[in-house]
């Protein structure tokens, strides 16, 4: 046994001597030893031209099979490259459904005088007088008074900073731009007693053939228009009215009664805005649609429903639920609050936020100020993020008219009457609003690929030029693994 082991001791003591003396033959050794496992790894690919890379004995044909290889891979890279640059495009398509209902919800309709307030009240304007020191007019309130109208800005048209710079004076601009400042700086309370009450300015209403009145109707103040009524606002746990029915009879019928005597004289038109709108929304009166007094102005409505995607899909819409009240509204407290961090005070003929300062429009300084803050607005991108809305239900409107009341009905009636045809032509007007058709438009945004189509097409463009699977994926990543550990441990 001692010879044995002292036999094993020499040889294992010549083996190190040589690999001392010939360093060079154990590094082709690992060499081999490395190139032969990569071999029987390439042999055993379930990916076909990486197998026949290891199996080929000839040079020329594993080197063609190495050209189709990389061929497959530069193809396959390429078409799931311009996929990948598609597909984060987040492209949309846009399906339209069109829906037939027994009943639609009746949209809200909001009326507002185009005289924002009586002419028996402008001895009180820009003073602290009490509103019954100017008139004992009458005066009511209603719930749902809204704090903001939506509108641009009146101080383009009367005050911009280059007309006051050059010195040249529009007097009829003057004189309006100094009522706007007077107005603008009275508070909500007070411009509501300035104007018509909502008894004295919805003169009729019916709705489906059934008699309503006044009190069916919501105040919303507007900086332009002064009070406006909404009729079938939603309002705290109140619902929306329905239509069963199309036609002029099923629809509401007002009349409104304008009094042009109380019309302040820089109000240069005497008529109607009419705004139809989703019952939840608030009325935009800039786009509502003008009805001139002594007409019967019939609207013929059809509803539209249009649904968009959130981020990271192009419009990247905005729940405004939670929020504002609206993309507008969201808008025009923007710019409000560059107003006020660049002028340190805010348009006064823009909706007012937090009690901040108002400008002064007729001061020369303050109106350069906010026309800088909106030209800047205007060259770069808006600095809030005000997107649009990702359900809005709106109304396609086809609008006619018609003289109105008609000669044979006033003399009908004219013992009902101590006006004549011509004042009351000037002193009323008639609107009828109502659905054409219970049908009902929608339009959908719609995601074009799935995140599971991300997968299936990336598959299907590694099948086709690699023929790898799934399973063939894993094995390949089990093999480079081997591969590193292999080398690791030799190391």
């Amino acid at each position: 046994m001692e010879n044995v082991s002292k036999s094993n001791f020499k040889d294992g003591l010549l083996v190190i001597m040589e690999r001392n003396k010939n360093p060079t033959a154990v590094s082709q050794g690992r060499q081999n030893n490395l190139a032969s496992t990569t071999e029987k790894m390439l042999q055993k690919s379930s990916i076909y031209a990486i197998s026949q890379v290891g199996k080929s004995k000839s040079l020329s044909r594993r080197f063609l099979w190495i050209v189709v290889l990389i061929a497959a891979l530069s193809g396959c890279s390429y078409e799931i490259y311009k996929f990948l640059m598609h597909y984060f495009l987040y492209p949309v398509v846009i399906n339209l459904l069109i829906q037939n209902n027994e009943y639609l919800p009746f949209p809200a309709v909001t009326v507002c005088g185009l005289n924002r307030m009586k002419k028996e009240y402008m001895p009180c304007l820009g003073t602290n007088r009490p509103i019954k020191n100017c008139t004992d007019g009458p005066s009511n309130s209603l719930s749902g008074a809204g704090e903001f109208g939506v509108s641009a800005s009146e101080r383009i048209g009367i005050a911009r900073c280059q007309s006051q710079l050059s010195g040249k004076t529009d007097h009829t601009k003057s004189k309006f731009g100094k009522f706007v400042n007077k107005y603008s700086h009275s508070d909500s309370e007070r411009r509501r007693l300035f104007d018509v009450t909502a008894k004295e300015f919805i003169d009729a209403c019916s709705f489906d053939q059934q008699h309503c009145s006044f009190e069916n109707f919501s105040l919303f103040q507007n900086l332009h228009y002064g009070n406006c009524f909404t009729f079938n606002k939603i309002l705290n746990n109140s619902s929306s009215v329905r239509s069963h029915k199309v036609g002029v009879k099923s629809g509401l019928t007002l009349v409104i009664e304008l009094n042009p005597t109380q019309d302040i004289p820089v109000s240069q038109s005497s008529g109607v805005k009419v705004v139809i709108h989703h019952s939840v929304d608030d009325p935009n009166p800039e786009d509502g649609i003008s009805v001139a007094p002594g007409q019967e102005t019939s609207f013929s409505i059809k509803q539209v429903i249009t649904r968009r995607l959130p981020p990271p899909y192009k419009d990247r819409c905005m729940d405004y639920t939670n929020m504002y009240r609206g993309r507008d509204e969201c808008i025009l407290f923007c710019i409000q609050e560059q107003n006020y961090a660049s002028c340190s005070c805010i348009d006064p003929t823009l909706p007012h936020i937090n009690d901040w300062p108002r400008c002064n429009i007729n001061n020369v300084n303050d109106s350069c100020c906010l026309d800088n803050v909106l030209g800047n607005m205007t060259k770069k991108e808006l600095p809030c993020d005000c997107p649009l809305p990702c359900e809005m239900i709106s109304y396609k409107i086809i609008k006619s008219a018609a003289l109105w009341p008609s000669r044979s009905s006033y003399l009908k009636s004219m013992s009902l009457s101590n006006r004549s045809l011509t004042e009351i032509r000037l002193s009323k007007t008639r609107i009828q609003i109502y659905y054409s058709t219970l049908e009902q438009k929608v339009f959908e945004q719609k995601a074009v690929f799935q995140n599971s189509e991300l997968f299936s097409h990336l598959g299907s463009e590694l099948g086709l030029w690699l023929g790898l699977s799934l399973a063939a994926a894993f094995e390949l990543m089990e093999n480079i693994i081997h591969l590193f550990r292999y080398c690791l441990t030799k190391h």
